[in-house]
This record gives C-alpha cells, sequence and structure tokens, in this order.
C-alpha cells in the first residue's frame, strides 16, 4: 500500500490521531523494508507488528497512571468566568455562570499556557454540585443534568440550577444581589492530555493555539464553584494549593496537528454543540 491515518480503525480501533499516526508510521516503514528484502506477506506482517507496537503502548500507559497533581492545577478561574444570582420579584433567585470560557488560560504556573477541550469533556454524575471556593462544607447549590456546551463554553443551565439551604447559600445570593464580584471556577481531572512545543501548533475549541502549552483531550468534569479569588501567590485555600497532591490518571500524547491530521477537537462530540 502505503497506509494513510484513514486506514487505520480497519486495522485497530479506538486509537488516538496522534496513536494512528505512530502506528502508520510503523506500518509502513516494516512493509518498506520487509520488501526491500524480498519477504513474502509484508502487508500482513507489518499490520501484525504495528498492532503488537501499540498493545506494548497500551501496557506503558498504565504504567504511567497515577500521577501526583498538585490540587490547584485542577481548579481554575479563567478570563470571564463570572458567577451570580439573579433575582427576579416574585420568583425564585436563579444562577448565571459561566464555568469555563473555552479560551487560553495564560501563563498557568503547571500547565503553562492551557485549554481544555469541550469537545473531549466528560459528565459521569446527573447532578454536580456548586460549592464556595471548592470546600465540600460550603454547599451553594447543585446542578441536574449536563451543562451547557455551546459557542464555545461551558455555562450552566438557570433552570437547571437548585439552590440549597445552607448559611453559604443565602450569603452567596444576598452578596449577589448586592452586586459582589464573584467569579466561577471549575474543577476536572485529564485523562488525556496533548503537550506542545514552543511555536507547535494545535485546534482546539475552535481557534489554533501555539504552544508552548497543555490541551487537556479529554478530561472528567468534577463539579463547579463560586468563588472569591482565583489561584495567586496568596491564596491559602487548600483547593488551589500547590503542595498537596491528587492521583490523577491521564495519558500524555504528541503533537497530532504537525502533518495536517485530524485531531480530538473535531470529533462527533463537538465542543460547539449545545448539550442537554
Amino acid at each position: 500500500m502505503p497506509w494513510t491515518v484513514k486506514d487505520v480503525d480497519g486495522f485497530k480501533k479506538g486509537l488516538t490521531p496522534a496513536q494512528k499516526k505512530k502506528w502508520v508510521k510503523i506500518a509502513n516503514g516494516v512493509l518498506k523494508d520487509c520488501q526491500a528484502k524480498g519477504g513474502k506477506d509484508c502487508e500482513a506482517s507489518a499490520i501484525r507488528i504495528a498492532n503488537s507496537k501499540f498493545n506494548e503502548e497500551i501496557v506503558m500507559a498504565h504504567e504511567k497512571t497515577g500521577k501526583k497533581v498538585p490540587k490547584g492545577a485542577l481548579r481554575f478561574v479563567g478570563p470571564e468566568q463570572q458567577a451570580l444570582a439573579v433575582s427576579e420579584e416574585g420568583k425564585s433567585p436563579q444562577m448565571q455562570m459561566t464555568v469555563y470560557n473555552g479560551k487560553v488560560i495564560k501563563d498557568h504556573w503547571y500547565w503553562d499556557d492551557l485549554a481544555i477541550d469541550l469537545s473531549g469533556m466528560k459528565f459521569a454524575s446527573g447532578k454536580f454540585p456548586i460549592l464556595e471556593n471548592h470546600d465540600t462544607s460550603r454547599k451553594i447549590a447543585f446542578h441536574s443534568g449536563k451543562p451547557d456546551i455551546s459557542q464555545g463554553k461551558l455555562e450552566l443551565y438557570p433552570e437547571k440550577v437548585k439552590f440549597v439551604d445552607t448559611e453559604h447559600s443565602a450569603e452567596f445570593i444576598k452578596l449577589s444581589g448586592e452586586g459582589f464580584p464573584y467569579q466561577a471556577s471549575m474543577y476536572a481531572k485529564p485523562t488525556e492530555i496533548q503537550r506542545l512545543a514552543k511555536d507547535e501548533t494545535t485546534e482546539v475549541n475552535g481557534f489554533k493555539m501555539s504552544g508552548p502549552g497543555t490541551v487537556w483531550r479529554r478530561c472528567q468534569f468534577k463539579e463547579a464553584s463560586v468563588c472569591v479569588f482565583g489561584w495567586d501567590s496568596e491564596t491559602k485555600s487548600s483547593a488551589f494549593s500547590r503542595e498537596t497532591f491528587e492521583e490523577v490518571d491521564y495519558v500524555e500524547n504528541e503533537n497530532s496537528d504537525s502533518d495536517g491530521l485530524e485531531n480530538n477537537s473535531n470529533n462527533e462530540e463537538g465542543g460547539d454543540k449545545r448539550v442537554n
């Protein structure tokens, strides 16, 4: 042949775009070498070897799991991430929250420039807590069902948020109504990341991002919080700590865009769709 990335699913399913690129390189290399030596059944041999190499890679990826990441590196307050309670006379207050605006979080202290691919965000639970400063003892509300992913943002549906009967919730509603500038923060854990070297580029959330930096291609959403601060050098909250760690199980992939190949931002769960 030689093979292209479009052929890979016929021989090895479940590979990421970067892994498909590797598979093609291995298979075509083995095929060329076999044919040059006058070998027999070169195509079958090349497919078998490429598949076996990726079985080894899967084992190695599992051996790399259990990475420890600082707590603060999993919680983000980015630009334009706002939280407020809107009250109308005679009606219950509603939460309006942009949990993540889909843009690059610049100069992150752990990930460099960081973007979170909304098309790869997973929601395992039917309800998600909304806390204050990611503190489980300070409960504000909960959101039923998947949040809204549309127009390149992750937002809550106001009608699906129910405030709980706690002093922290009541204080948030009161102070928000008085104009207190609460920010919104997201807590998520990556399961697949893509590292970008300097001047490397990739597509994410509808825009082109340049390295150095990191893209979370897949992640698990955990909860959202209203915050009176983001992370900075004076933050003492353990939720944003650099010194305490969490176990995070993720696979690290190469940049998949260098040869114009498909990338994860264009998968079937596209981030620019409304999710109900």
